[in-house]
């Protein structure tokens, strides 16, 4: 998504003067005043239009919230849309957020902004955010109610609920046949419940036909989980556009092994257009936990937390187990916001032999401890095309070996063509091909990146030691800019100033090419031979000293985020920001731990002057993985306390 400028208009009591400065980045930390009484510095500094978030989907009435980092009385916020053209409310009581009819924003792309004048109407604007309306889309919703009790002989209303099946459709003689009035653009409430079969083997399949500007909605009611599994049917057009929201897809029966007469479940299996999957709770399931295919095209999976999803083949017991296993060409397939870990083999998957992993945005997606790479991008008879990467996170023990991130299939002679990289930060374990490995791609820009491997100060103890990353040139290495990036990791200076960066001038299959085509650098040898990557970059041999921690609001739910610590100090608690989160004063909110989610660890009042909650760095508890896994023995703790992953929920 396009990011925008952030105006500033700076006032003191005497003058008034405008600026602007540089967009901030997709992932802040903001560190607020704790102090009751505003003054000008602290409203020029602190002033945020906190919700909608920047690329946030909105759909009918919509609360506009700010933060100042403070509290004072007697100002006026006004909100703008469309560069100031389109003025859609005001407010002069304290919090100043405001319900805001959506119906004012046709469907599309706007811009929204915040704008607070004192009592001498001067005035501070708001970093000006955009957002994707479909308030036209819902303007005149139909809303209908699915129970585990409800009935085909229903009429879908809240009072005469239907049953699943009746309102997604059905496919009778060969022709979809809709029993119900659902429409593009109406909206299913599905009740809290479990909708699966005593064996655990029903999933349900939509005949449903949305459009891109008009989806249908089928999400969780919100008075309980909802324990149901999606698919859709192989006939071509059969569905389209349904955005599955808010469901918590699980097995509960422990049989891992499939192939003699059951099939452990997909949470989603989805194959037809415009297919979004948003803000779900996928966990033991069988493989992948999502599967979206390359005929869905267009469309996105967000904000879903995935974990403990897998099987075990009959044929020598083969083990098969992705969070998100996609496949795309037409259309930009989204993947942002996801959390993925302790899945059987890898987190993001867009994975193919003989089919496209092209046109794919990775963004904002947190994934550790899964059996294998936590994303990994590869096509092996067909060259990748536009791949974007941004704000994504991974971590590994400093121990673990396993695989990392993957970006092009490294045995073929292909010309991937494409990759943008920014902002993400790799901790990569001491596994031999570093944080991330890179095979022959063009149009390159790696920049603002963090990699990190484990630091030896001594013996490596026979283990082969990690590189900061892996580069493979393709046969026209051209238009490639990579700086501006900080690396961590290595070995002692005792042991050695190279090795630390994996560089293969050519990478054909051959038995030798690792002798014959690898050099190994430092940063100082890659800067030279590789120049001009790199120059502005910076390479540092131990850990990083001091803690990062990144907050991100969920676009599709107000208070809604994922907050991410790399706990380098080792503090047995953190302080964190929450302000960007969209909550408003007065507001009830809950912290979960993403590796025991169902418990949570905080229950709080939100307040605009103090938006700081200390969260513990020293949990063990996890969610059991369901069924006999036996391979991951080492991945079926918690991650040590130098990481972890929260979930802020607003009640």
């Amino acid at each position: 998504m396009k990011k925008t400028a952030l105006f500033l208009t700076m006032f003191s009591f005497s003058t008034f003067a405008q600026a602007s400065t540089d967009s901030l980045p997709a992932v802040v930390s903001y560190l607020l005043s704790n102090s009751t009484t505003c003054k000008t510095q602290d409203l020029v500094q602190n002033f945020t239009l906190t919700a909608p978030a920047n690329d946030a989907v909105i759909f009918r009435n919509k609360k506009f919230v700010v933060s100042m980092g403070c509290k004072m009385n007697g100002l006026r916020v006004e909100y703008w849309a469309d560069n100031r053209t389109k003025l859609l409310a005001k407010s002069t009581s304290y919090p100043y957020s405001v319900n805001i009819d959506t119906s004012l924003l046709a469907n599309g792309e706007h811009t929204v902004e915040a704008i607070l004048y004192n009592s001498r109407n001067q005035l501070i604007s708001s970093k000006i955010n955009t957002i994707i309306s479909f308030a036209d889309s819902f303007k005149n919703a139909n809303e209908y109610h699915v129970t585990v009790d409800g009935t085909p002989s229903g009429n879908g209303s809240l009072a005469s609920p239907w049953d699943m099946q009746t309102a997604l459709g059905d496919l009778i003689a060969g022709k979809i046949v809709h029993t119900t009035p659902i429409k593009a653009g109406d909206i299913i409430w599905v009740h809290g419940g479990n909708y699966d079969n005593d064996q655990e083997t029903l999933a349900y399949k939509t005949y449903l036909k949305g459009t891109k500007e008009k989806p249908i909605i089928i999400r969780a009611f919100g008075d309980g989980p909802v324990d149901i599994h999606f698919t859709d049917s192989s006939k071509p057009d059969s569905s389209a556009y349904n955005w599955f929201w808010g469901f918590e897809p699980h097995i509960n029966r422990t049989e891992r092994n499939t192939g003699t007469g059951y099939t452990r479940l997909q949470g989603f299996s989805l194959h037809q257009k415009g297919h979004n999957v948003i803000n779900n709770i996928i966990y033991n399931n069988g493989h992948p936990a999502i599967g979206s295919w390359v005929n869905v095209g267009e469309a996105e999976i967000y904000g879903n937390i995935i974990w403990g999803n897998g099987i075990y083949q009959p044929s020598g017991l083969t083990i098969r187990g992705s969070a998100i296993y996609t496949q795309n060409n037409e259309g930009r397939r989204r993947i942002r916001d996801v959390i993925t870990f302790r899945n059987f083999t890898n987190g993001i998957k867009p994975y193919t032999e003989g089919s496209y992993t092209n046109n794919y945005h990775i963004e904002g997606t947190v994934g550790f401890k899964n059996g294998s790479s936590p994303l990994l991008v590869v096509a092996a008879n067909n060259a990748i095309h536009n791949l974007t990467l941004i704000d994504n996170f991974t971590y590994k023990e400093p121990n673990n070996a396993g695989a990392n991130v993957y970006l092009g299939y490294a045995n073929s002679n292909l010309n991937n063509t494409g990759l943008i990289m920014r902002g993400n930060y790799f901790m990569g374990g001491s596994v031999p091909a570093g944080a991330v490995s890179i095979s022959q791609w063009d149009n390159v820009i790696f920049e603002n990146n963090t990699l990190i491997t484990k630091y030896y100060t001594g013996d490596t103890g026979g283990l082969a030691t990690p590189r900061l990353f892996t580069y493979m040139d393709a046969d026209t290495s051209n238009n490639i800019s990579w700086n501006s990036n900080t690396y961590y990791g290595g070995r002692d200076s005792s042991l050695g100033d190279d090795n630390f960066i994996n560089y293969y001038t050519d990478y054909i299959d051959t038995s030798d090419r690792f002798a014959n085509y690898i050099r190994f650098f430092n940063l100082a040898g890659w800067q030279s031979y590789k120049s001009p990557f790199d120059n502005a970059s910076s390479w540092t041999r131990n850990y990083p000293q001091d803690n990062a921690i990144f907050v991100r609001p969920n676009l599709y739910e107000r208070g809604r985020g994922h907050v991410i610590v790399y706990n380098w100090k080792s503090l047995d608690k953190v302080r964190v920001n929450i302000s960007t989160l969209g909550l408003d004063e007065g507001e009830q909110f809950e912290v979960r731990d993403v590796q025991n989610y169902f418990v949570p660890i905080l229950n709080a009042t939100y307040s605009h002057e103090n938006p700081y909650i200390d969260l513990p760095m020293n949990l063990t508890d996890i969610d059991p993985i369901v069924g006999n896994v036996t391979h991951m023995d080492s991945k079926l703790t918690h991650t040590s306390n130098k990481f972890s992953t929260f979930v802020v929920l607003k009640k």
